[in-house]
């Protein structure tokens, strides 16, 4: 078990190194290659975050002492880990959402791809990353120093949110595609119109479909284990140590949404352009 556990841990930092690599190879190109769209404006909004935080993290192991920089940097790390994990709740779904509305409501649609409202969706998006972030270490505070089930229920519902964000985004994005495929079909083979469609479908399957299914795959076993601990919270006294094992279970949950399927989806993003 030990030996794979350092087994564990090598592959980790090596993934840090190919995170970080590909995030800036990928600026690179969202900047200086690829023409404004709503595919850039989405790896952007995503790999600008993994980008720092995955710098933050190679820093860090460089550091050969101890020391308060260290800290810092690991904690700002930390913080932009659980910031790409929110972001990727709001950019994915709000990117699903305007590719569906293209389509079934294109008149709604030419409203919000005004520069003015696509600028404050994007300034609500890291604002609601940056304040779900700021919640955690207010619940750890919680259940540091009281003992109240509340934390549970808390916890509880801190889950059934994500998820129900998540499930959102799943019927989005069948939507999307189901609407998509409709207008190809409508539409003559030829026709300017019908490459455009296709292009979309294109960037719906790529950015959204590895995530999906790796996600879907995560979640019963995350949620199984979540629902014991929790249960086990519930009905017996346990030490905040042990606390800390139920929080980090409930993170698995979420972590399908993480910077690993980030990376995944963002290291699409020349094939589309």
């Amino acid at each position: 078990m030990t030996q794979f556990l350092m087994l564990v841990v090598w592959l980790l930092s090596i993934l840090k190194y190919i995170n970080f690599s590909l995030s800036a190879l990928l600026l690179y190109l969202s900047v200086r290659v690829v023409p404004p769209s709503l595919s850039r404006a989405y790896c952007l909004n995503l790999g600008v975050p993994t980008f720092f935080y995955t710098f933050c993290y190679v820093t860090a192991e460089h550091i050969r002492h101890p020391s308060t920089f260290q800290t810092v940097i690991l904690y700002l790390a930390c913080f932009g880990q659980e910031f790409i994990l929110y972001g990727y709740v709001y950019f994915s779904n709000l990117t699903i959402f305007l590719a569906y509305i293209t389509y079934a409501k294109p008149v709604f649609f030419r409203k919000l791809a005004s520069k003015r409202a696509m600028i404050l969706m994007t300034v609500l998006g890291h604002l609601f990353a940056f304040s779900s972030v700021l919640i955690i270490p207010s619940l750890v505070k919680l259940f540091v120093t009281t003992e109240s089930k509340v934390f549970a229920m808390v916890l509880a519902a801190q889950l059934a949110f994500l998820f129900i964000i998540y499930v959102a985004m799943v019927i989005l994005y069948v939507l999307a595609i189901s609407k998509i495929r409709k207008n190809i079909a409508l539409t003559g083979a030829t026709s300017s119109i019908v490459l455009s469609h296709r292009k979309m479908l294109k960037s719906v399957l790529i950015y959204c479909t590895p995530p999906n299914i790796l996600a879907i795959m995560a979640f019963p076993t995350c949620l199984l284990t979540t629902w014991r601990e929790i249960r086990t919270v519930w009905h017996v006294d346990i030490s905040s140590s042990q606390w800390s094992e139920v929080i980090l279970n409930v993170r698995e949950v979420v972590t399908p949404l993480g910077p690993g399927y980030s990376e995944t989806v963002i290291a699409w993003h020349p094939i589309l352009s």
